[in-house]
Order: structure tokens, then C-alpha cells, then sequence
């Protein structure tokens, strides 16, 4: 599964964001928050394949809210420079893995590994109302790719510039928190051939070589929710995938040109620190 967006946020320690940050003021939030999490997700095994799957994980959930270095609702990341409306942060992600021999279209060629991403990111504050409860942020991140196969294989680069709205304590929804993302997806040669290339040796009748080039990846939209009972943090998400006119959209293993994913998790946080710091999820 190539790497997405909404994924990344309910694998990530930041999906559930403390509940008093929920409230949209600056408050003394823990620098510390420690859990456990399940998630259930299913999605296609990668962007433009015709095949869905279903995957659980049982992961740490861990928030830390620190000067430089945090652990939030946007993964782990390090905070070089944060002004009034501008930031540059560190930002990471992840991929998952595919199974060639359960895959139609990738029968006989290699595995996809896990993929990890780091890189840095600018993040843009637009706009804020409704007393500081909603927001509107454009995040620009690019992103180095590397397959953990025994080591780290660098595999290209992602350039996934997204404009975000997000709507804390939302009434009609019991509270929750609820976020919106969209924007376009660009990536580099090498990225698009780690996914969507077919090398000579792999061509098979159906399946003929194919060597895709850099640039558009296609486009993201996806929308999660997060709502805190107690200890408690209840998330889920739903997204789509547009890939028509994709640098990579003629290859033999690309057999849809739409996807959908959808997710569901909780998690139970056991430990909070007792020292605070000043801030806003």
C-alpha cells in the first residue's frame, strides 16, 4: 500500500490529541501521554489496485509535547522553526508492505517492503474562527522514501502539499474532532518505479515492461474524526483516490483509477504526566 495521508494519522501516536486541546484555547496540556492502540483498516493493497484488504495492528500510543522533538496527532516530528502563522517542522511517515503472491497484478515480482519517509515540511496557518476551535492550514511536506528490507534502500522522494480544515468540539457530532484534508500528490522517477514499474525480467503476458517517469501522483481527499470519552480516544477515517492522469496512469499494474479506504481504532491512555506544557492540538 503506498502511503497515504490518513493512514499515516491512525498509525500514528497523534491521532488522538489530548481532549482538553480539543477545546481550541491554549492550555497546559501533559508532556507526557502514554497507551495502547488498535487499529482496523481496510484499503487497497496499493493506490490503483483492484484488490481490497483488511489489516490490524495493535500499536504503542504515545504523545510527547516537547520544546523541539514532538510525538503528536502529525507523527513524530521535530520543530525547527515556528513563528505566528509559519512552521518548519521534521516530518516522518510510513508505508505498508505488499504481498506479491496475494496481489492478481503483481504475481511473480518482487515484494513491496515497509516504507519509511522523512523530510522536512512547511507548514502555513491560513485562517482561524469560531473562537479558535476551527482552522485552515496548508502543509507542504517533501519527503525522502526509504524500503526496510535489512537495511534502508532509498526508493525516491514525495511531495504531497495538502490544505486542511479542522473543526474541534463540533456539536452534531458529539463533540469529536473532525478534519479534512485534499491536495495533489507529486513524486520522483525512481518512486513511481519502486510502485508501478515492471522490469523486463518480470513482463509476463498482460504485464509488459513498463518504466513510468516523475510527476503527478494523483489526488488525495480524506476525512477523520477523533472523539475523547474518559481515557478513552475513539478515531476513524475515510478517504479516496484519484489517480487519472497520473505520471504512472498506463501501467499494467494500475487496474483502477479510484480507490476508497476506510478505518477504525480506539485507544486507552494509562499514563499522563504530571508536568504541563503550554499549547494547542
Amino acid at each position: 500500500m503506498s502511503i497515504k495521508p490518513h493512514l499515516l494519522a491512525v498509525l500514528a501516536a497523534g491521532t488522538v490529541a489530548g481532549s482538553a486541546a480539543a477545546q481550541g484555547s491554549t492550555v497546559g496540556l501533559p508532556r507526557w501521554e502514554a497507551g495502547l492502540s488498535t487499529v482496523a483498516l481496510y484499503a487497497p493493497d496499493y493506490r490503483g489496485a483492484d484488490q481490497m484488504r483488511g489489516r490490524g495492528f495493535v500499536v504503542p500510543y504515545l504523545v510527547y509535547r516537547g520544546d523541539v522533538l514532538r510525538a503528536d496527532r502529525d507523527g513524530l516530528r521535530a520543530r525547527l522553526i515556528e513563528g505566528e502563522r509559519l512552521q518548519f517542522n521534521i516530518s516522518g511517515g510510513l508505508g505498508l508492505p505488499v504481498s506479491s503472491d496475494r496481489n492478481t497484478a503483481r504475481r511473480g515480482m518482487p515484494e513491496i517492503d515497509w516504507v519509511v519517509e522523512a523530510g522536512p515540511a512547511m507548514n502555513i496557518d491560513l485562517a482561524e474562527w469560531n473562537g479558535g476551535r476551527n482552522e485552515l492550514d496548508l502543509r507542504l511536506p517533501v519527503r525522502a522514501a526509504f524500503a526496510v528490507d535489512g537495511g534502508l534502500d532509498y526508493v525516491g522522494a514525495v511531495f504531497a502539499p495538502q490544505l486542511r480544515a479542522t473543526f474541534r468540539n463540533v456539536a452534531w457530532a458529539g463533540g469529536a474532532q473532525l478534519r479534512v484534508s485534499t491536495g495533489p500528490v507529486f513524486a520522483t522517477a525512481d518512486y513511481h518505479r519502486f510502485y508501478y514499474g515492471v522490469e523486463p525480467q518480470f513482463a509476463v503476458a498482460g504485464r509488459p515492461a513498463y518504466r513510468p517517469g516523475a510527476g503527478y501522483s494523483g489526488w488525495d481527499l480524506s476525512a477523520n474524526a477523533t472523539r475523547f470519552v474518559g481515557n478513552w480516544r475513539l478515531f476513524g477515517f475515510v478517504g479516496a483516490d484519484l489517480i487519472q492522469g497520473a505520471a504512472f496512469e498506463d501501467s499494467p499494474l494500475i487496474r483502477k483509477r479510484a480507490n476508497w479506504s476506510a478505518g477504525v481504532g480506539a485507544a486507552y491512555v494509562f499514563y499522563r504526566s504530571t508536568e504541563t506544557v503550554r499549547g494547542r492540538e
